[in-house]
């Protein structure tokens, strides 16, 4: 009874220690852009958000000594500053540009092609967003046996109900014995998804080259912004009882899903967990032979 009441005093007064602490501050670049949508997060809790369309960002978290924030976009280099030296309020975050990669430019014979890895629809079942996923990621596994220039990227939703809703796409190189997924883009696509019932296809074109050697993908859409209001009301969420909990819940963008393995990632900094079914998407584009 004695060692389990010094347990107790030892794990309150531990406790006590972490205060909780509130990251407020603004991501801009070399030139003082503002730096939309990247991923802000506590290294060791692993707790994240994202940074708005003008780059500011929230982040509650404990405040522990040896804690690091992580800054991360497709376009620029990762920044990492201990949380010792971050202010409270008005922080401001430098991102430089991520240096371009050499490409190689493929020459020969070229074929149009489909890369297509969605499999058997599953009748009625869906995977969702709602505005209190900001950050969450779904998409399809795709392969090529030859190099490939991607072109077009497309996908469906079966209804939305979030106002304002944008996601981005992301294409990863997968290596699955070692579970390493390394982003290959440079710039975002971004895709805005209007309301409404109805099923709707969205078909977009990369504003960069975009060439893949022969190997295995993860293409995905991952959900970063809606309407303030929505974001501000679903961050109460916990709050609510399930009456409120379902009139909210049309507040959802829907996917349709296929039986074939893929991978989803549950939260900002979260890592991608395999799962046995994806949302169908597909890559047009040109093959060389």
């Amino acid at each position: 009874m004695r060692n389990l009441l010094i347990f107790l005093l030892l794990a309150t007064a531990n406790a006590m220690s972490q205060s909780a602490t509130t990251i407020c501050g603004k991501i801009v670049n070399e030139n003082g852009d503002a730096v939309e949508y990247a991923t802000v997060g506590s290294v060791k809790s692993g707790k994240g958000t994202l940074s708005d369309s003008e780059g500011t960002f929230t982040l509650k978290i404990l405040q522990e000594s040896n804690d690091t924030l992580h800054f991360s976009h497709v376009s620029y280099e990762d920044v990492k500053v201990p949380l010792s030296e971050v202010k409270e309020k008005g922080v401001s975050i430098v991102m430089p540009t991520r240096k371009l990669d050499e490409v190689v430019v493929y020459s020969g014979k070229r074929k149009n092609a489909k890369l297509v890895g969605k499999g058997v629809g599953v009748p009625g079942a869906v995977t969702s967003f709602t505005p209190a996923n900001l950050g969450q990621e779904v998409g399809s596994i795709v392969e090529t046996e030859k190099p490939f220039e991607v072109q077009e990227i497309s996908f469906r939703t079966k209804s939305n109900g979030i106002n304002e809703a944008l996601l981005s796409i992301n294409i990863y190189s997968l290596d699955a014995e070692k579970g390493v997924f390394t982003n290959i883009m440079n710039r975002p696509i971004y895709v805005e998804i209007p309301t409404g019932e109805k099923k709707q296809e969205f078909t977009v074109k990369p504003q960069e080259l975009i060439l893949l050697d022969p190997g295995s993908y993860f293409v995905s859409v991952k959900f970063v912004d809606c309407d303030k209001n929505l974001k501000e009301n679903w961050s109460k969420s916990d709050e609510w009882d399930n009456r409120k909990r379902y009139e909210m819940s049309k507040q959802s963008i829907h996917f349709p899903l296929y039986m074939k393995g893929s991978y989803i990632r549950k939260g900002v900094l979260d890592p991608l967990e395999e799962v046995p079914v994806n949302i169908g998407l597909k890559v047009k584009g040109v093959e060389y032979r």
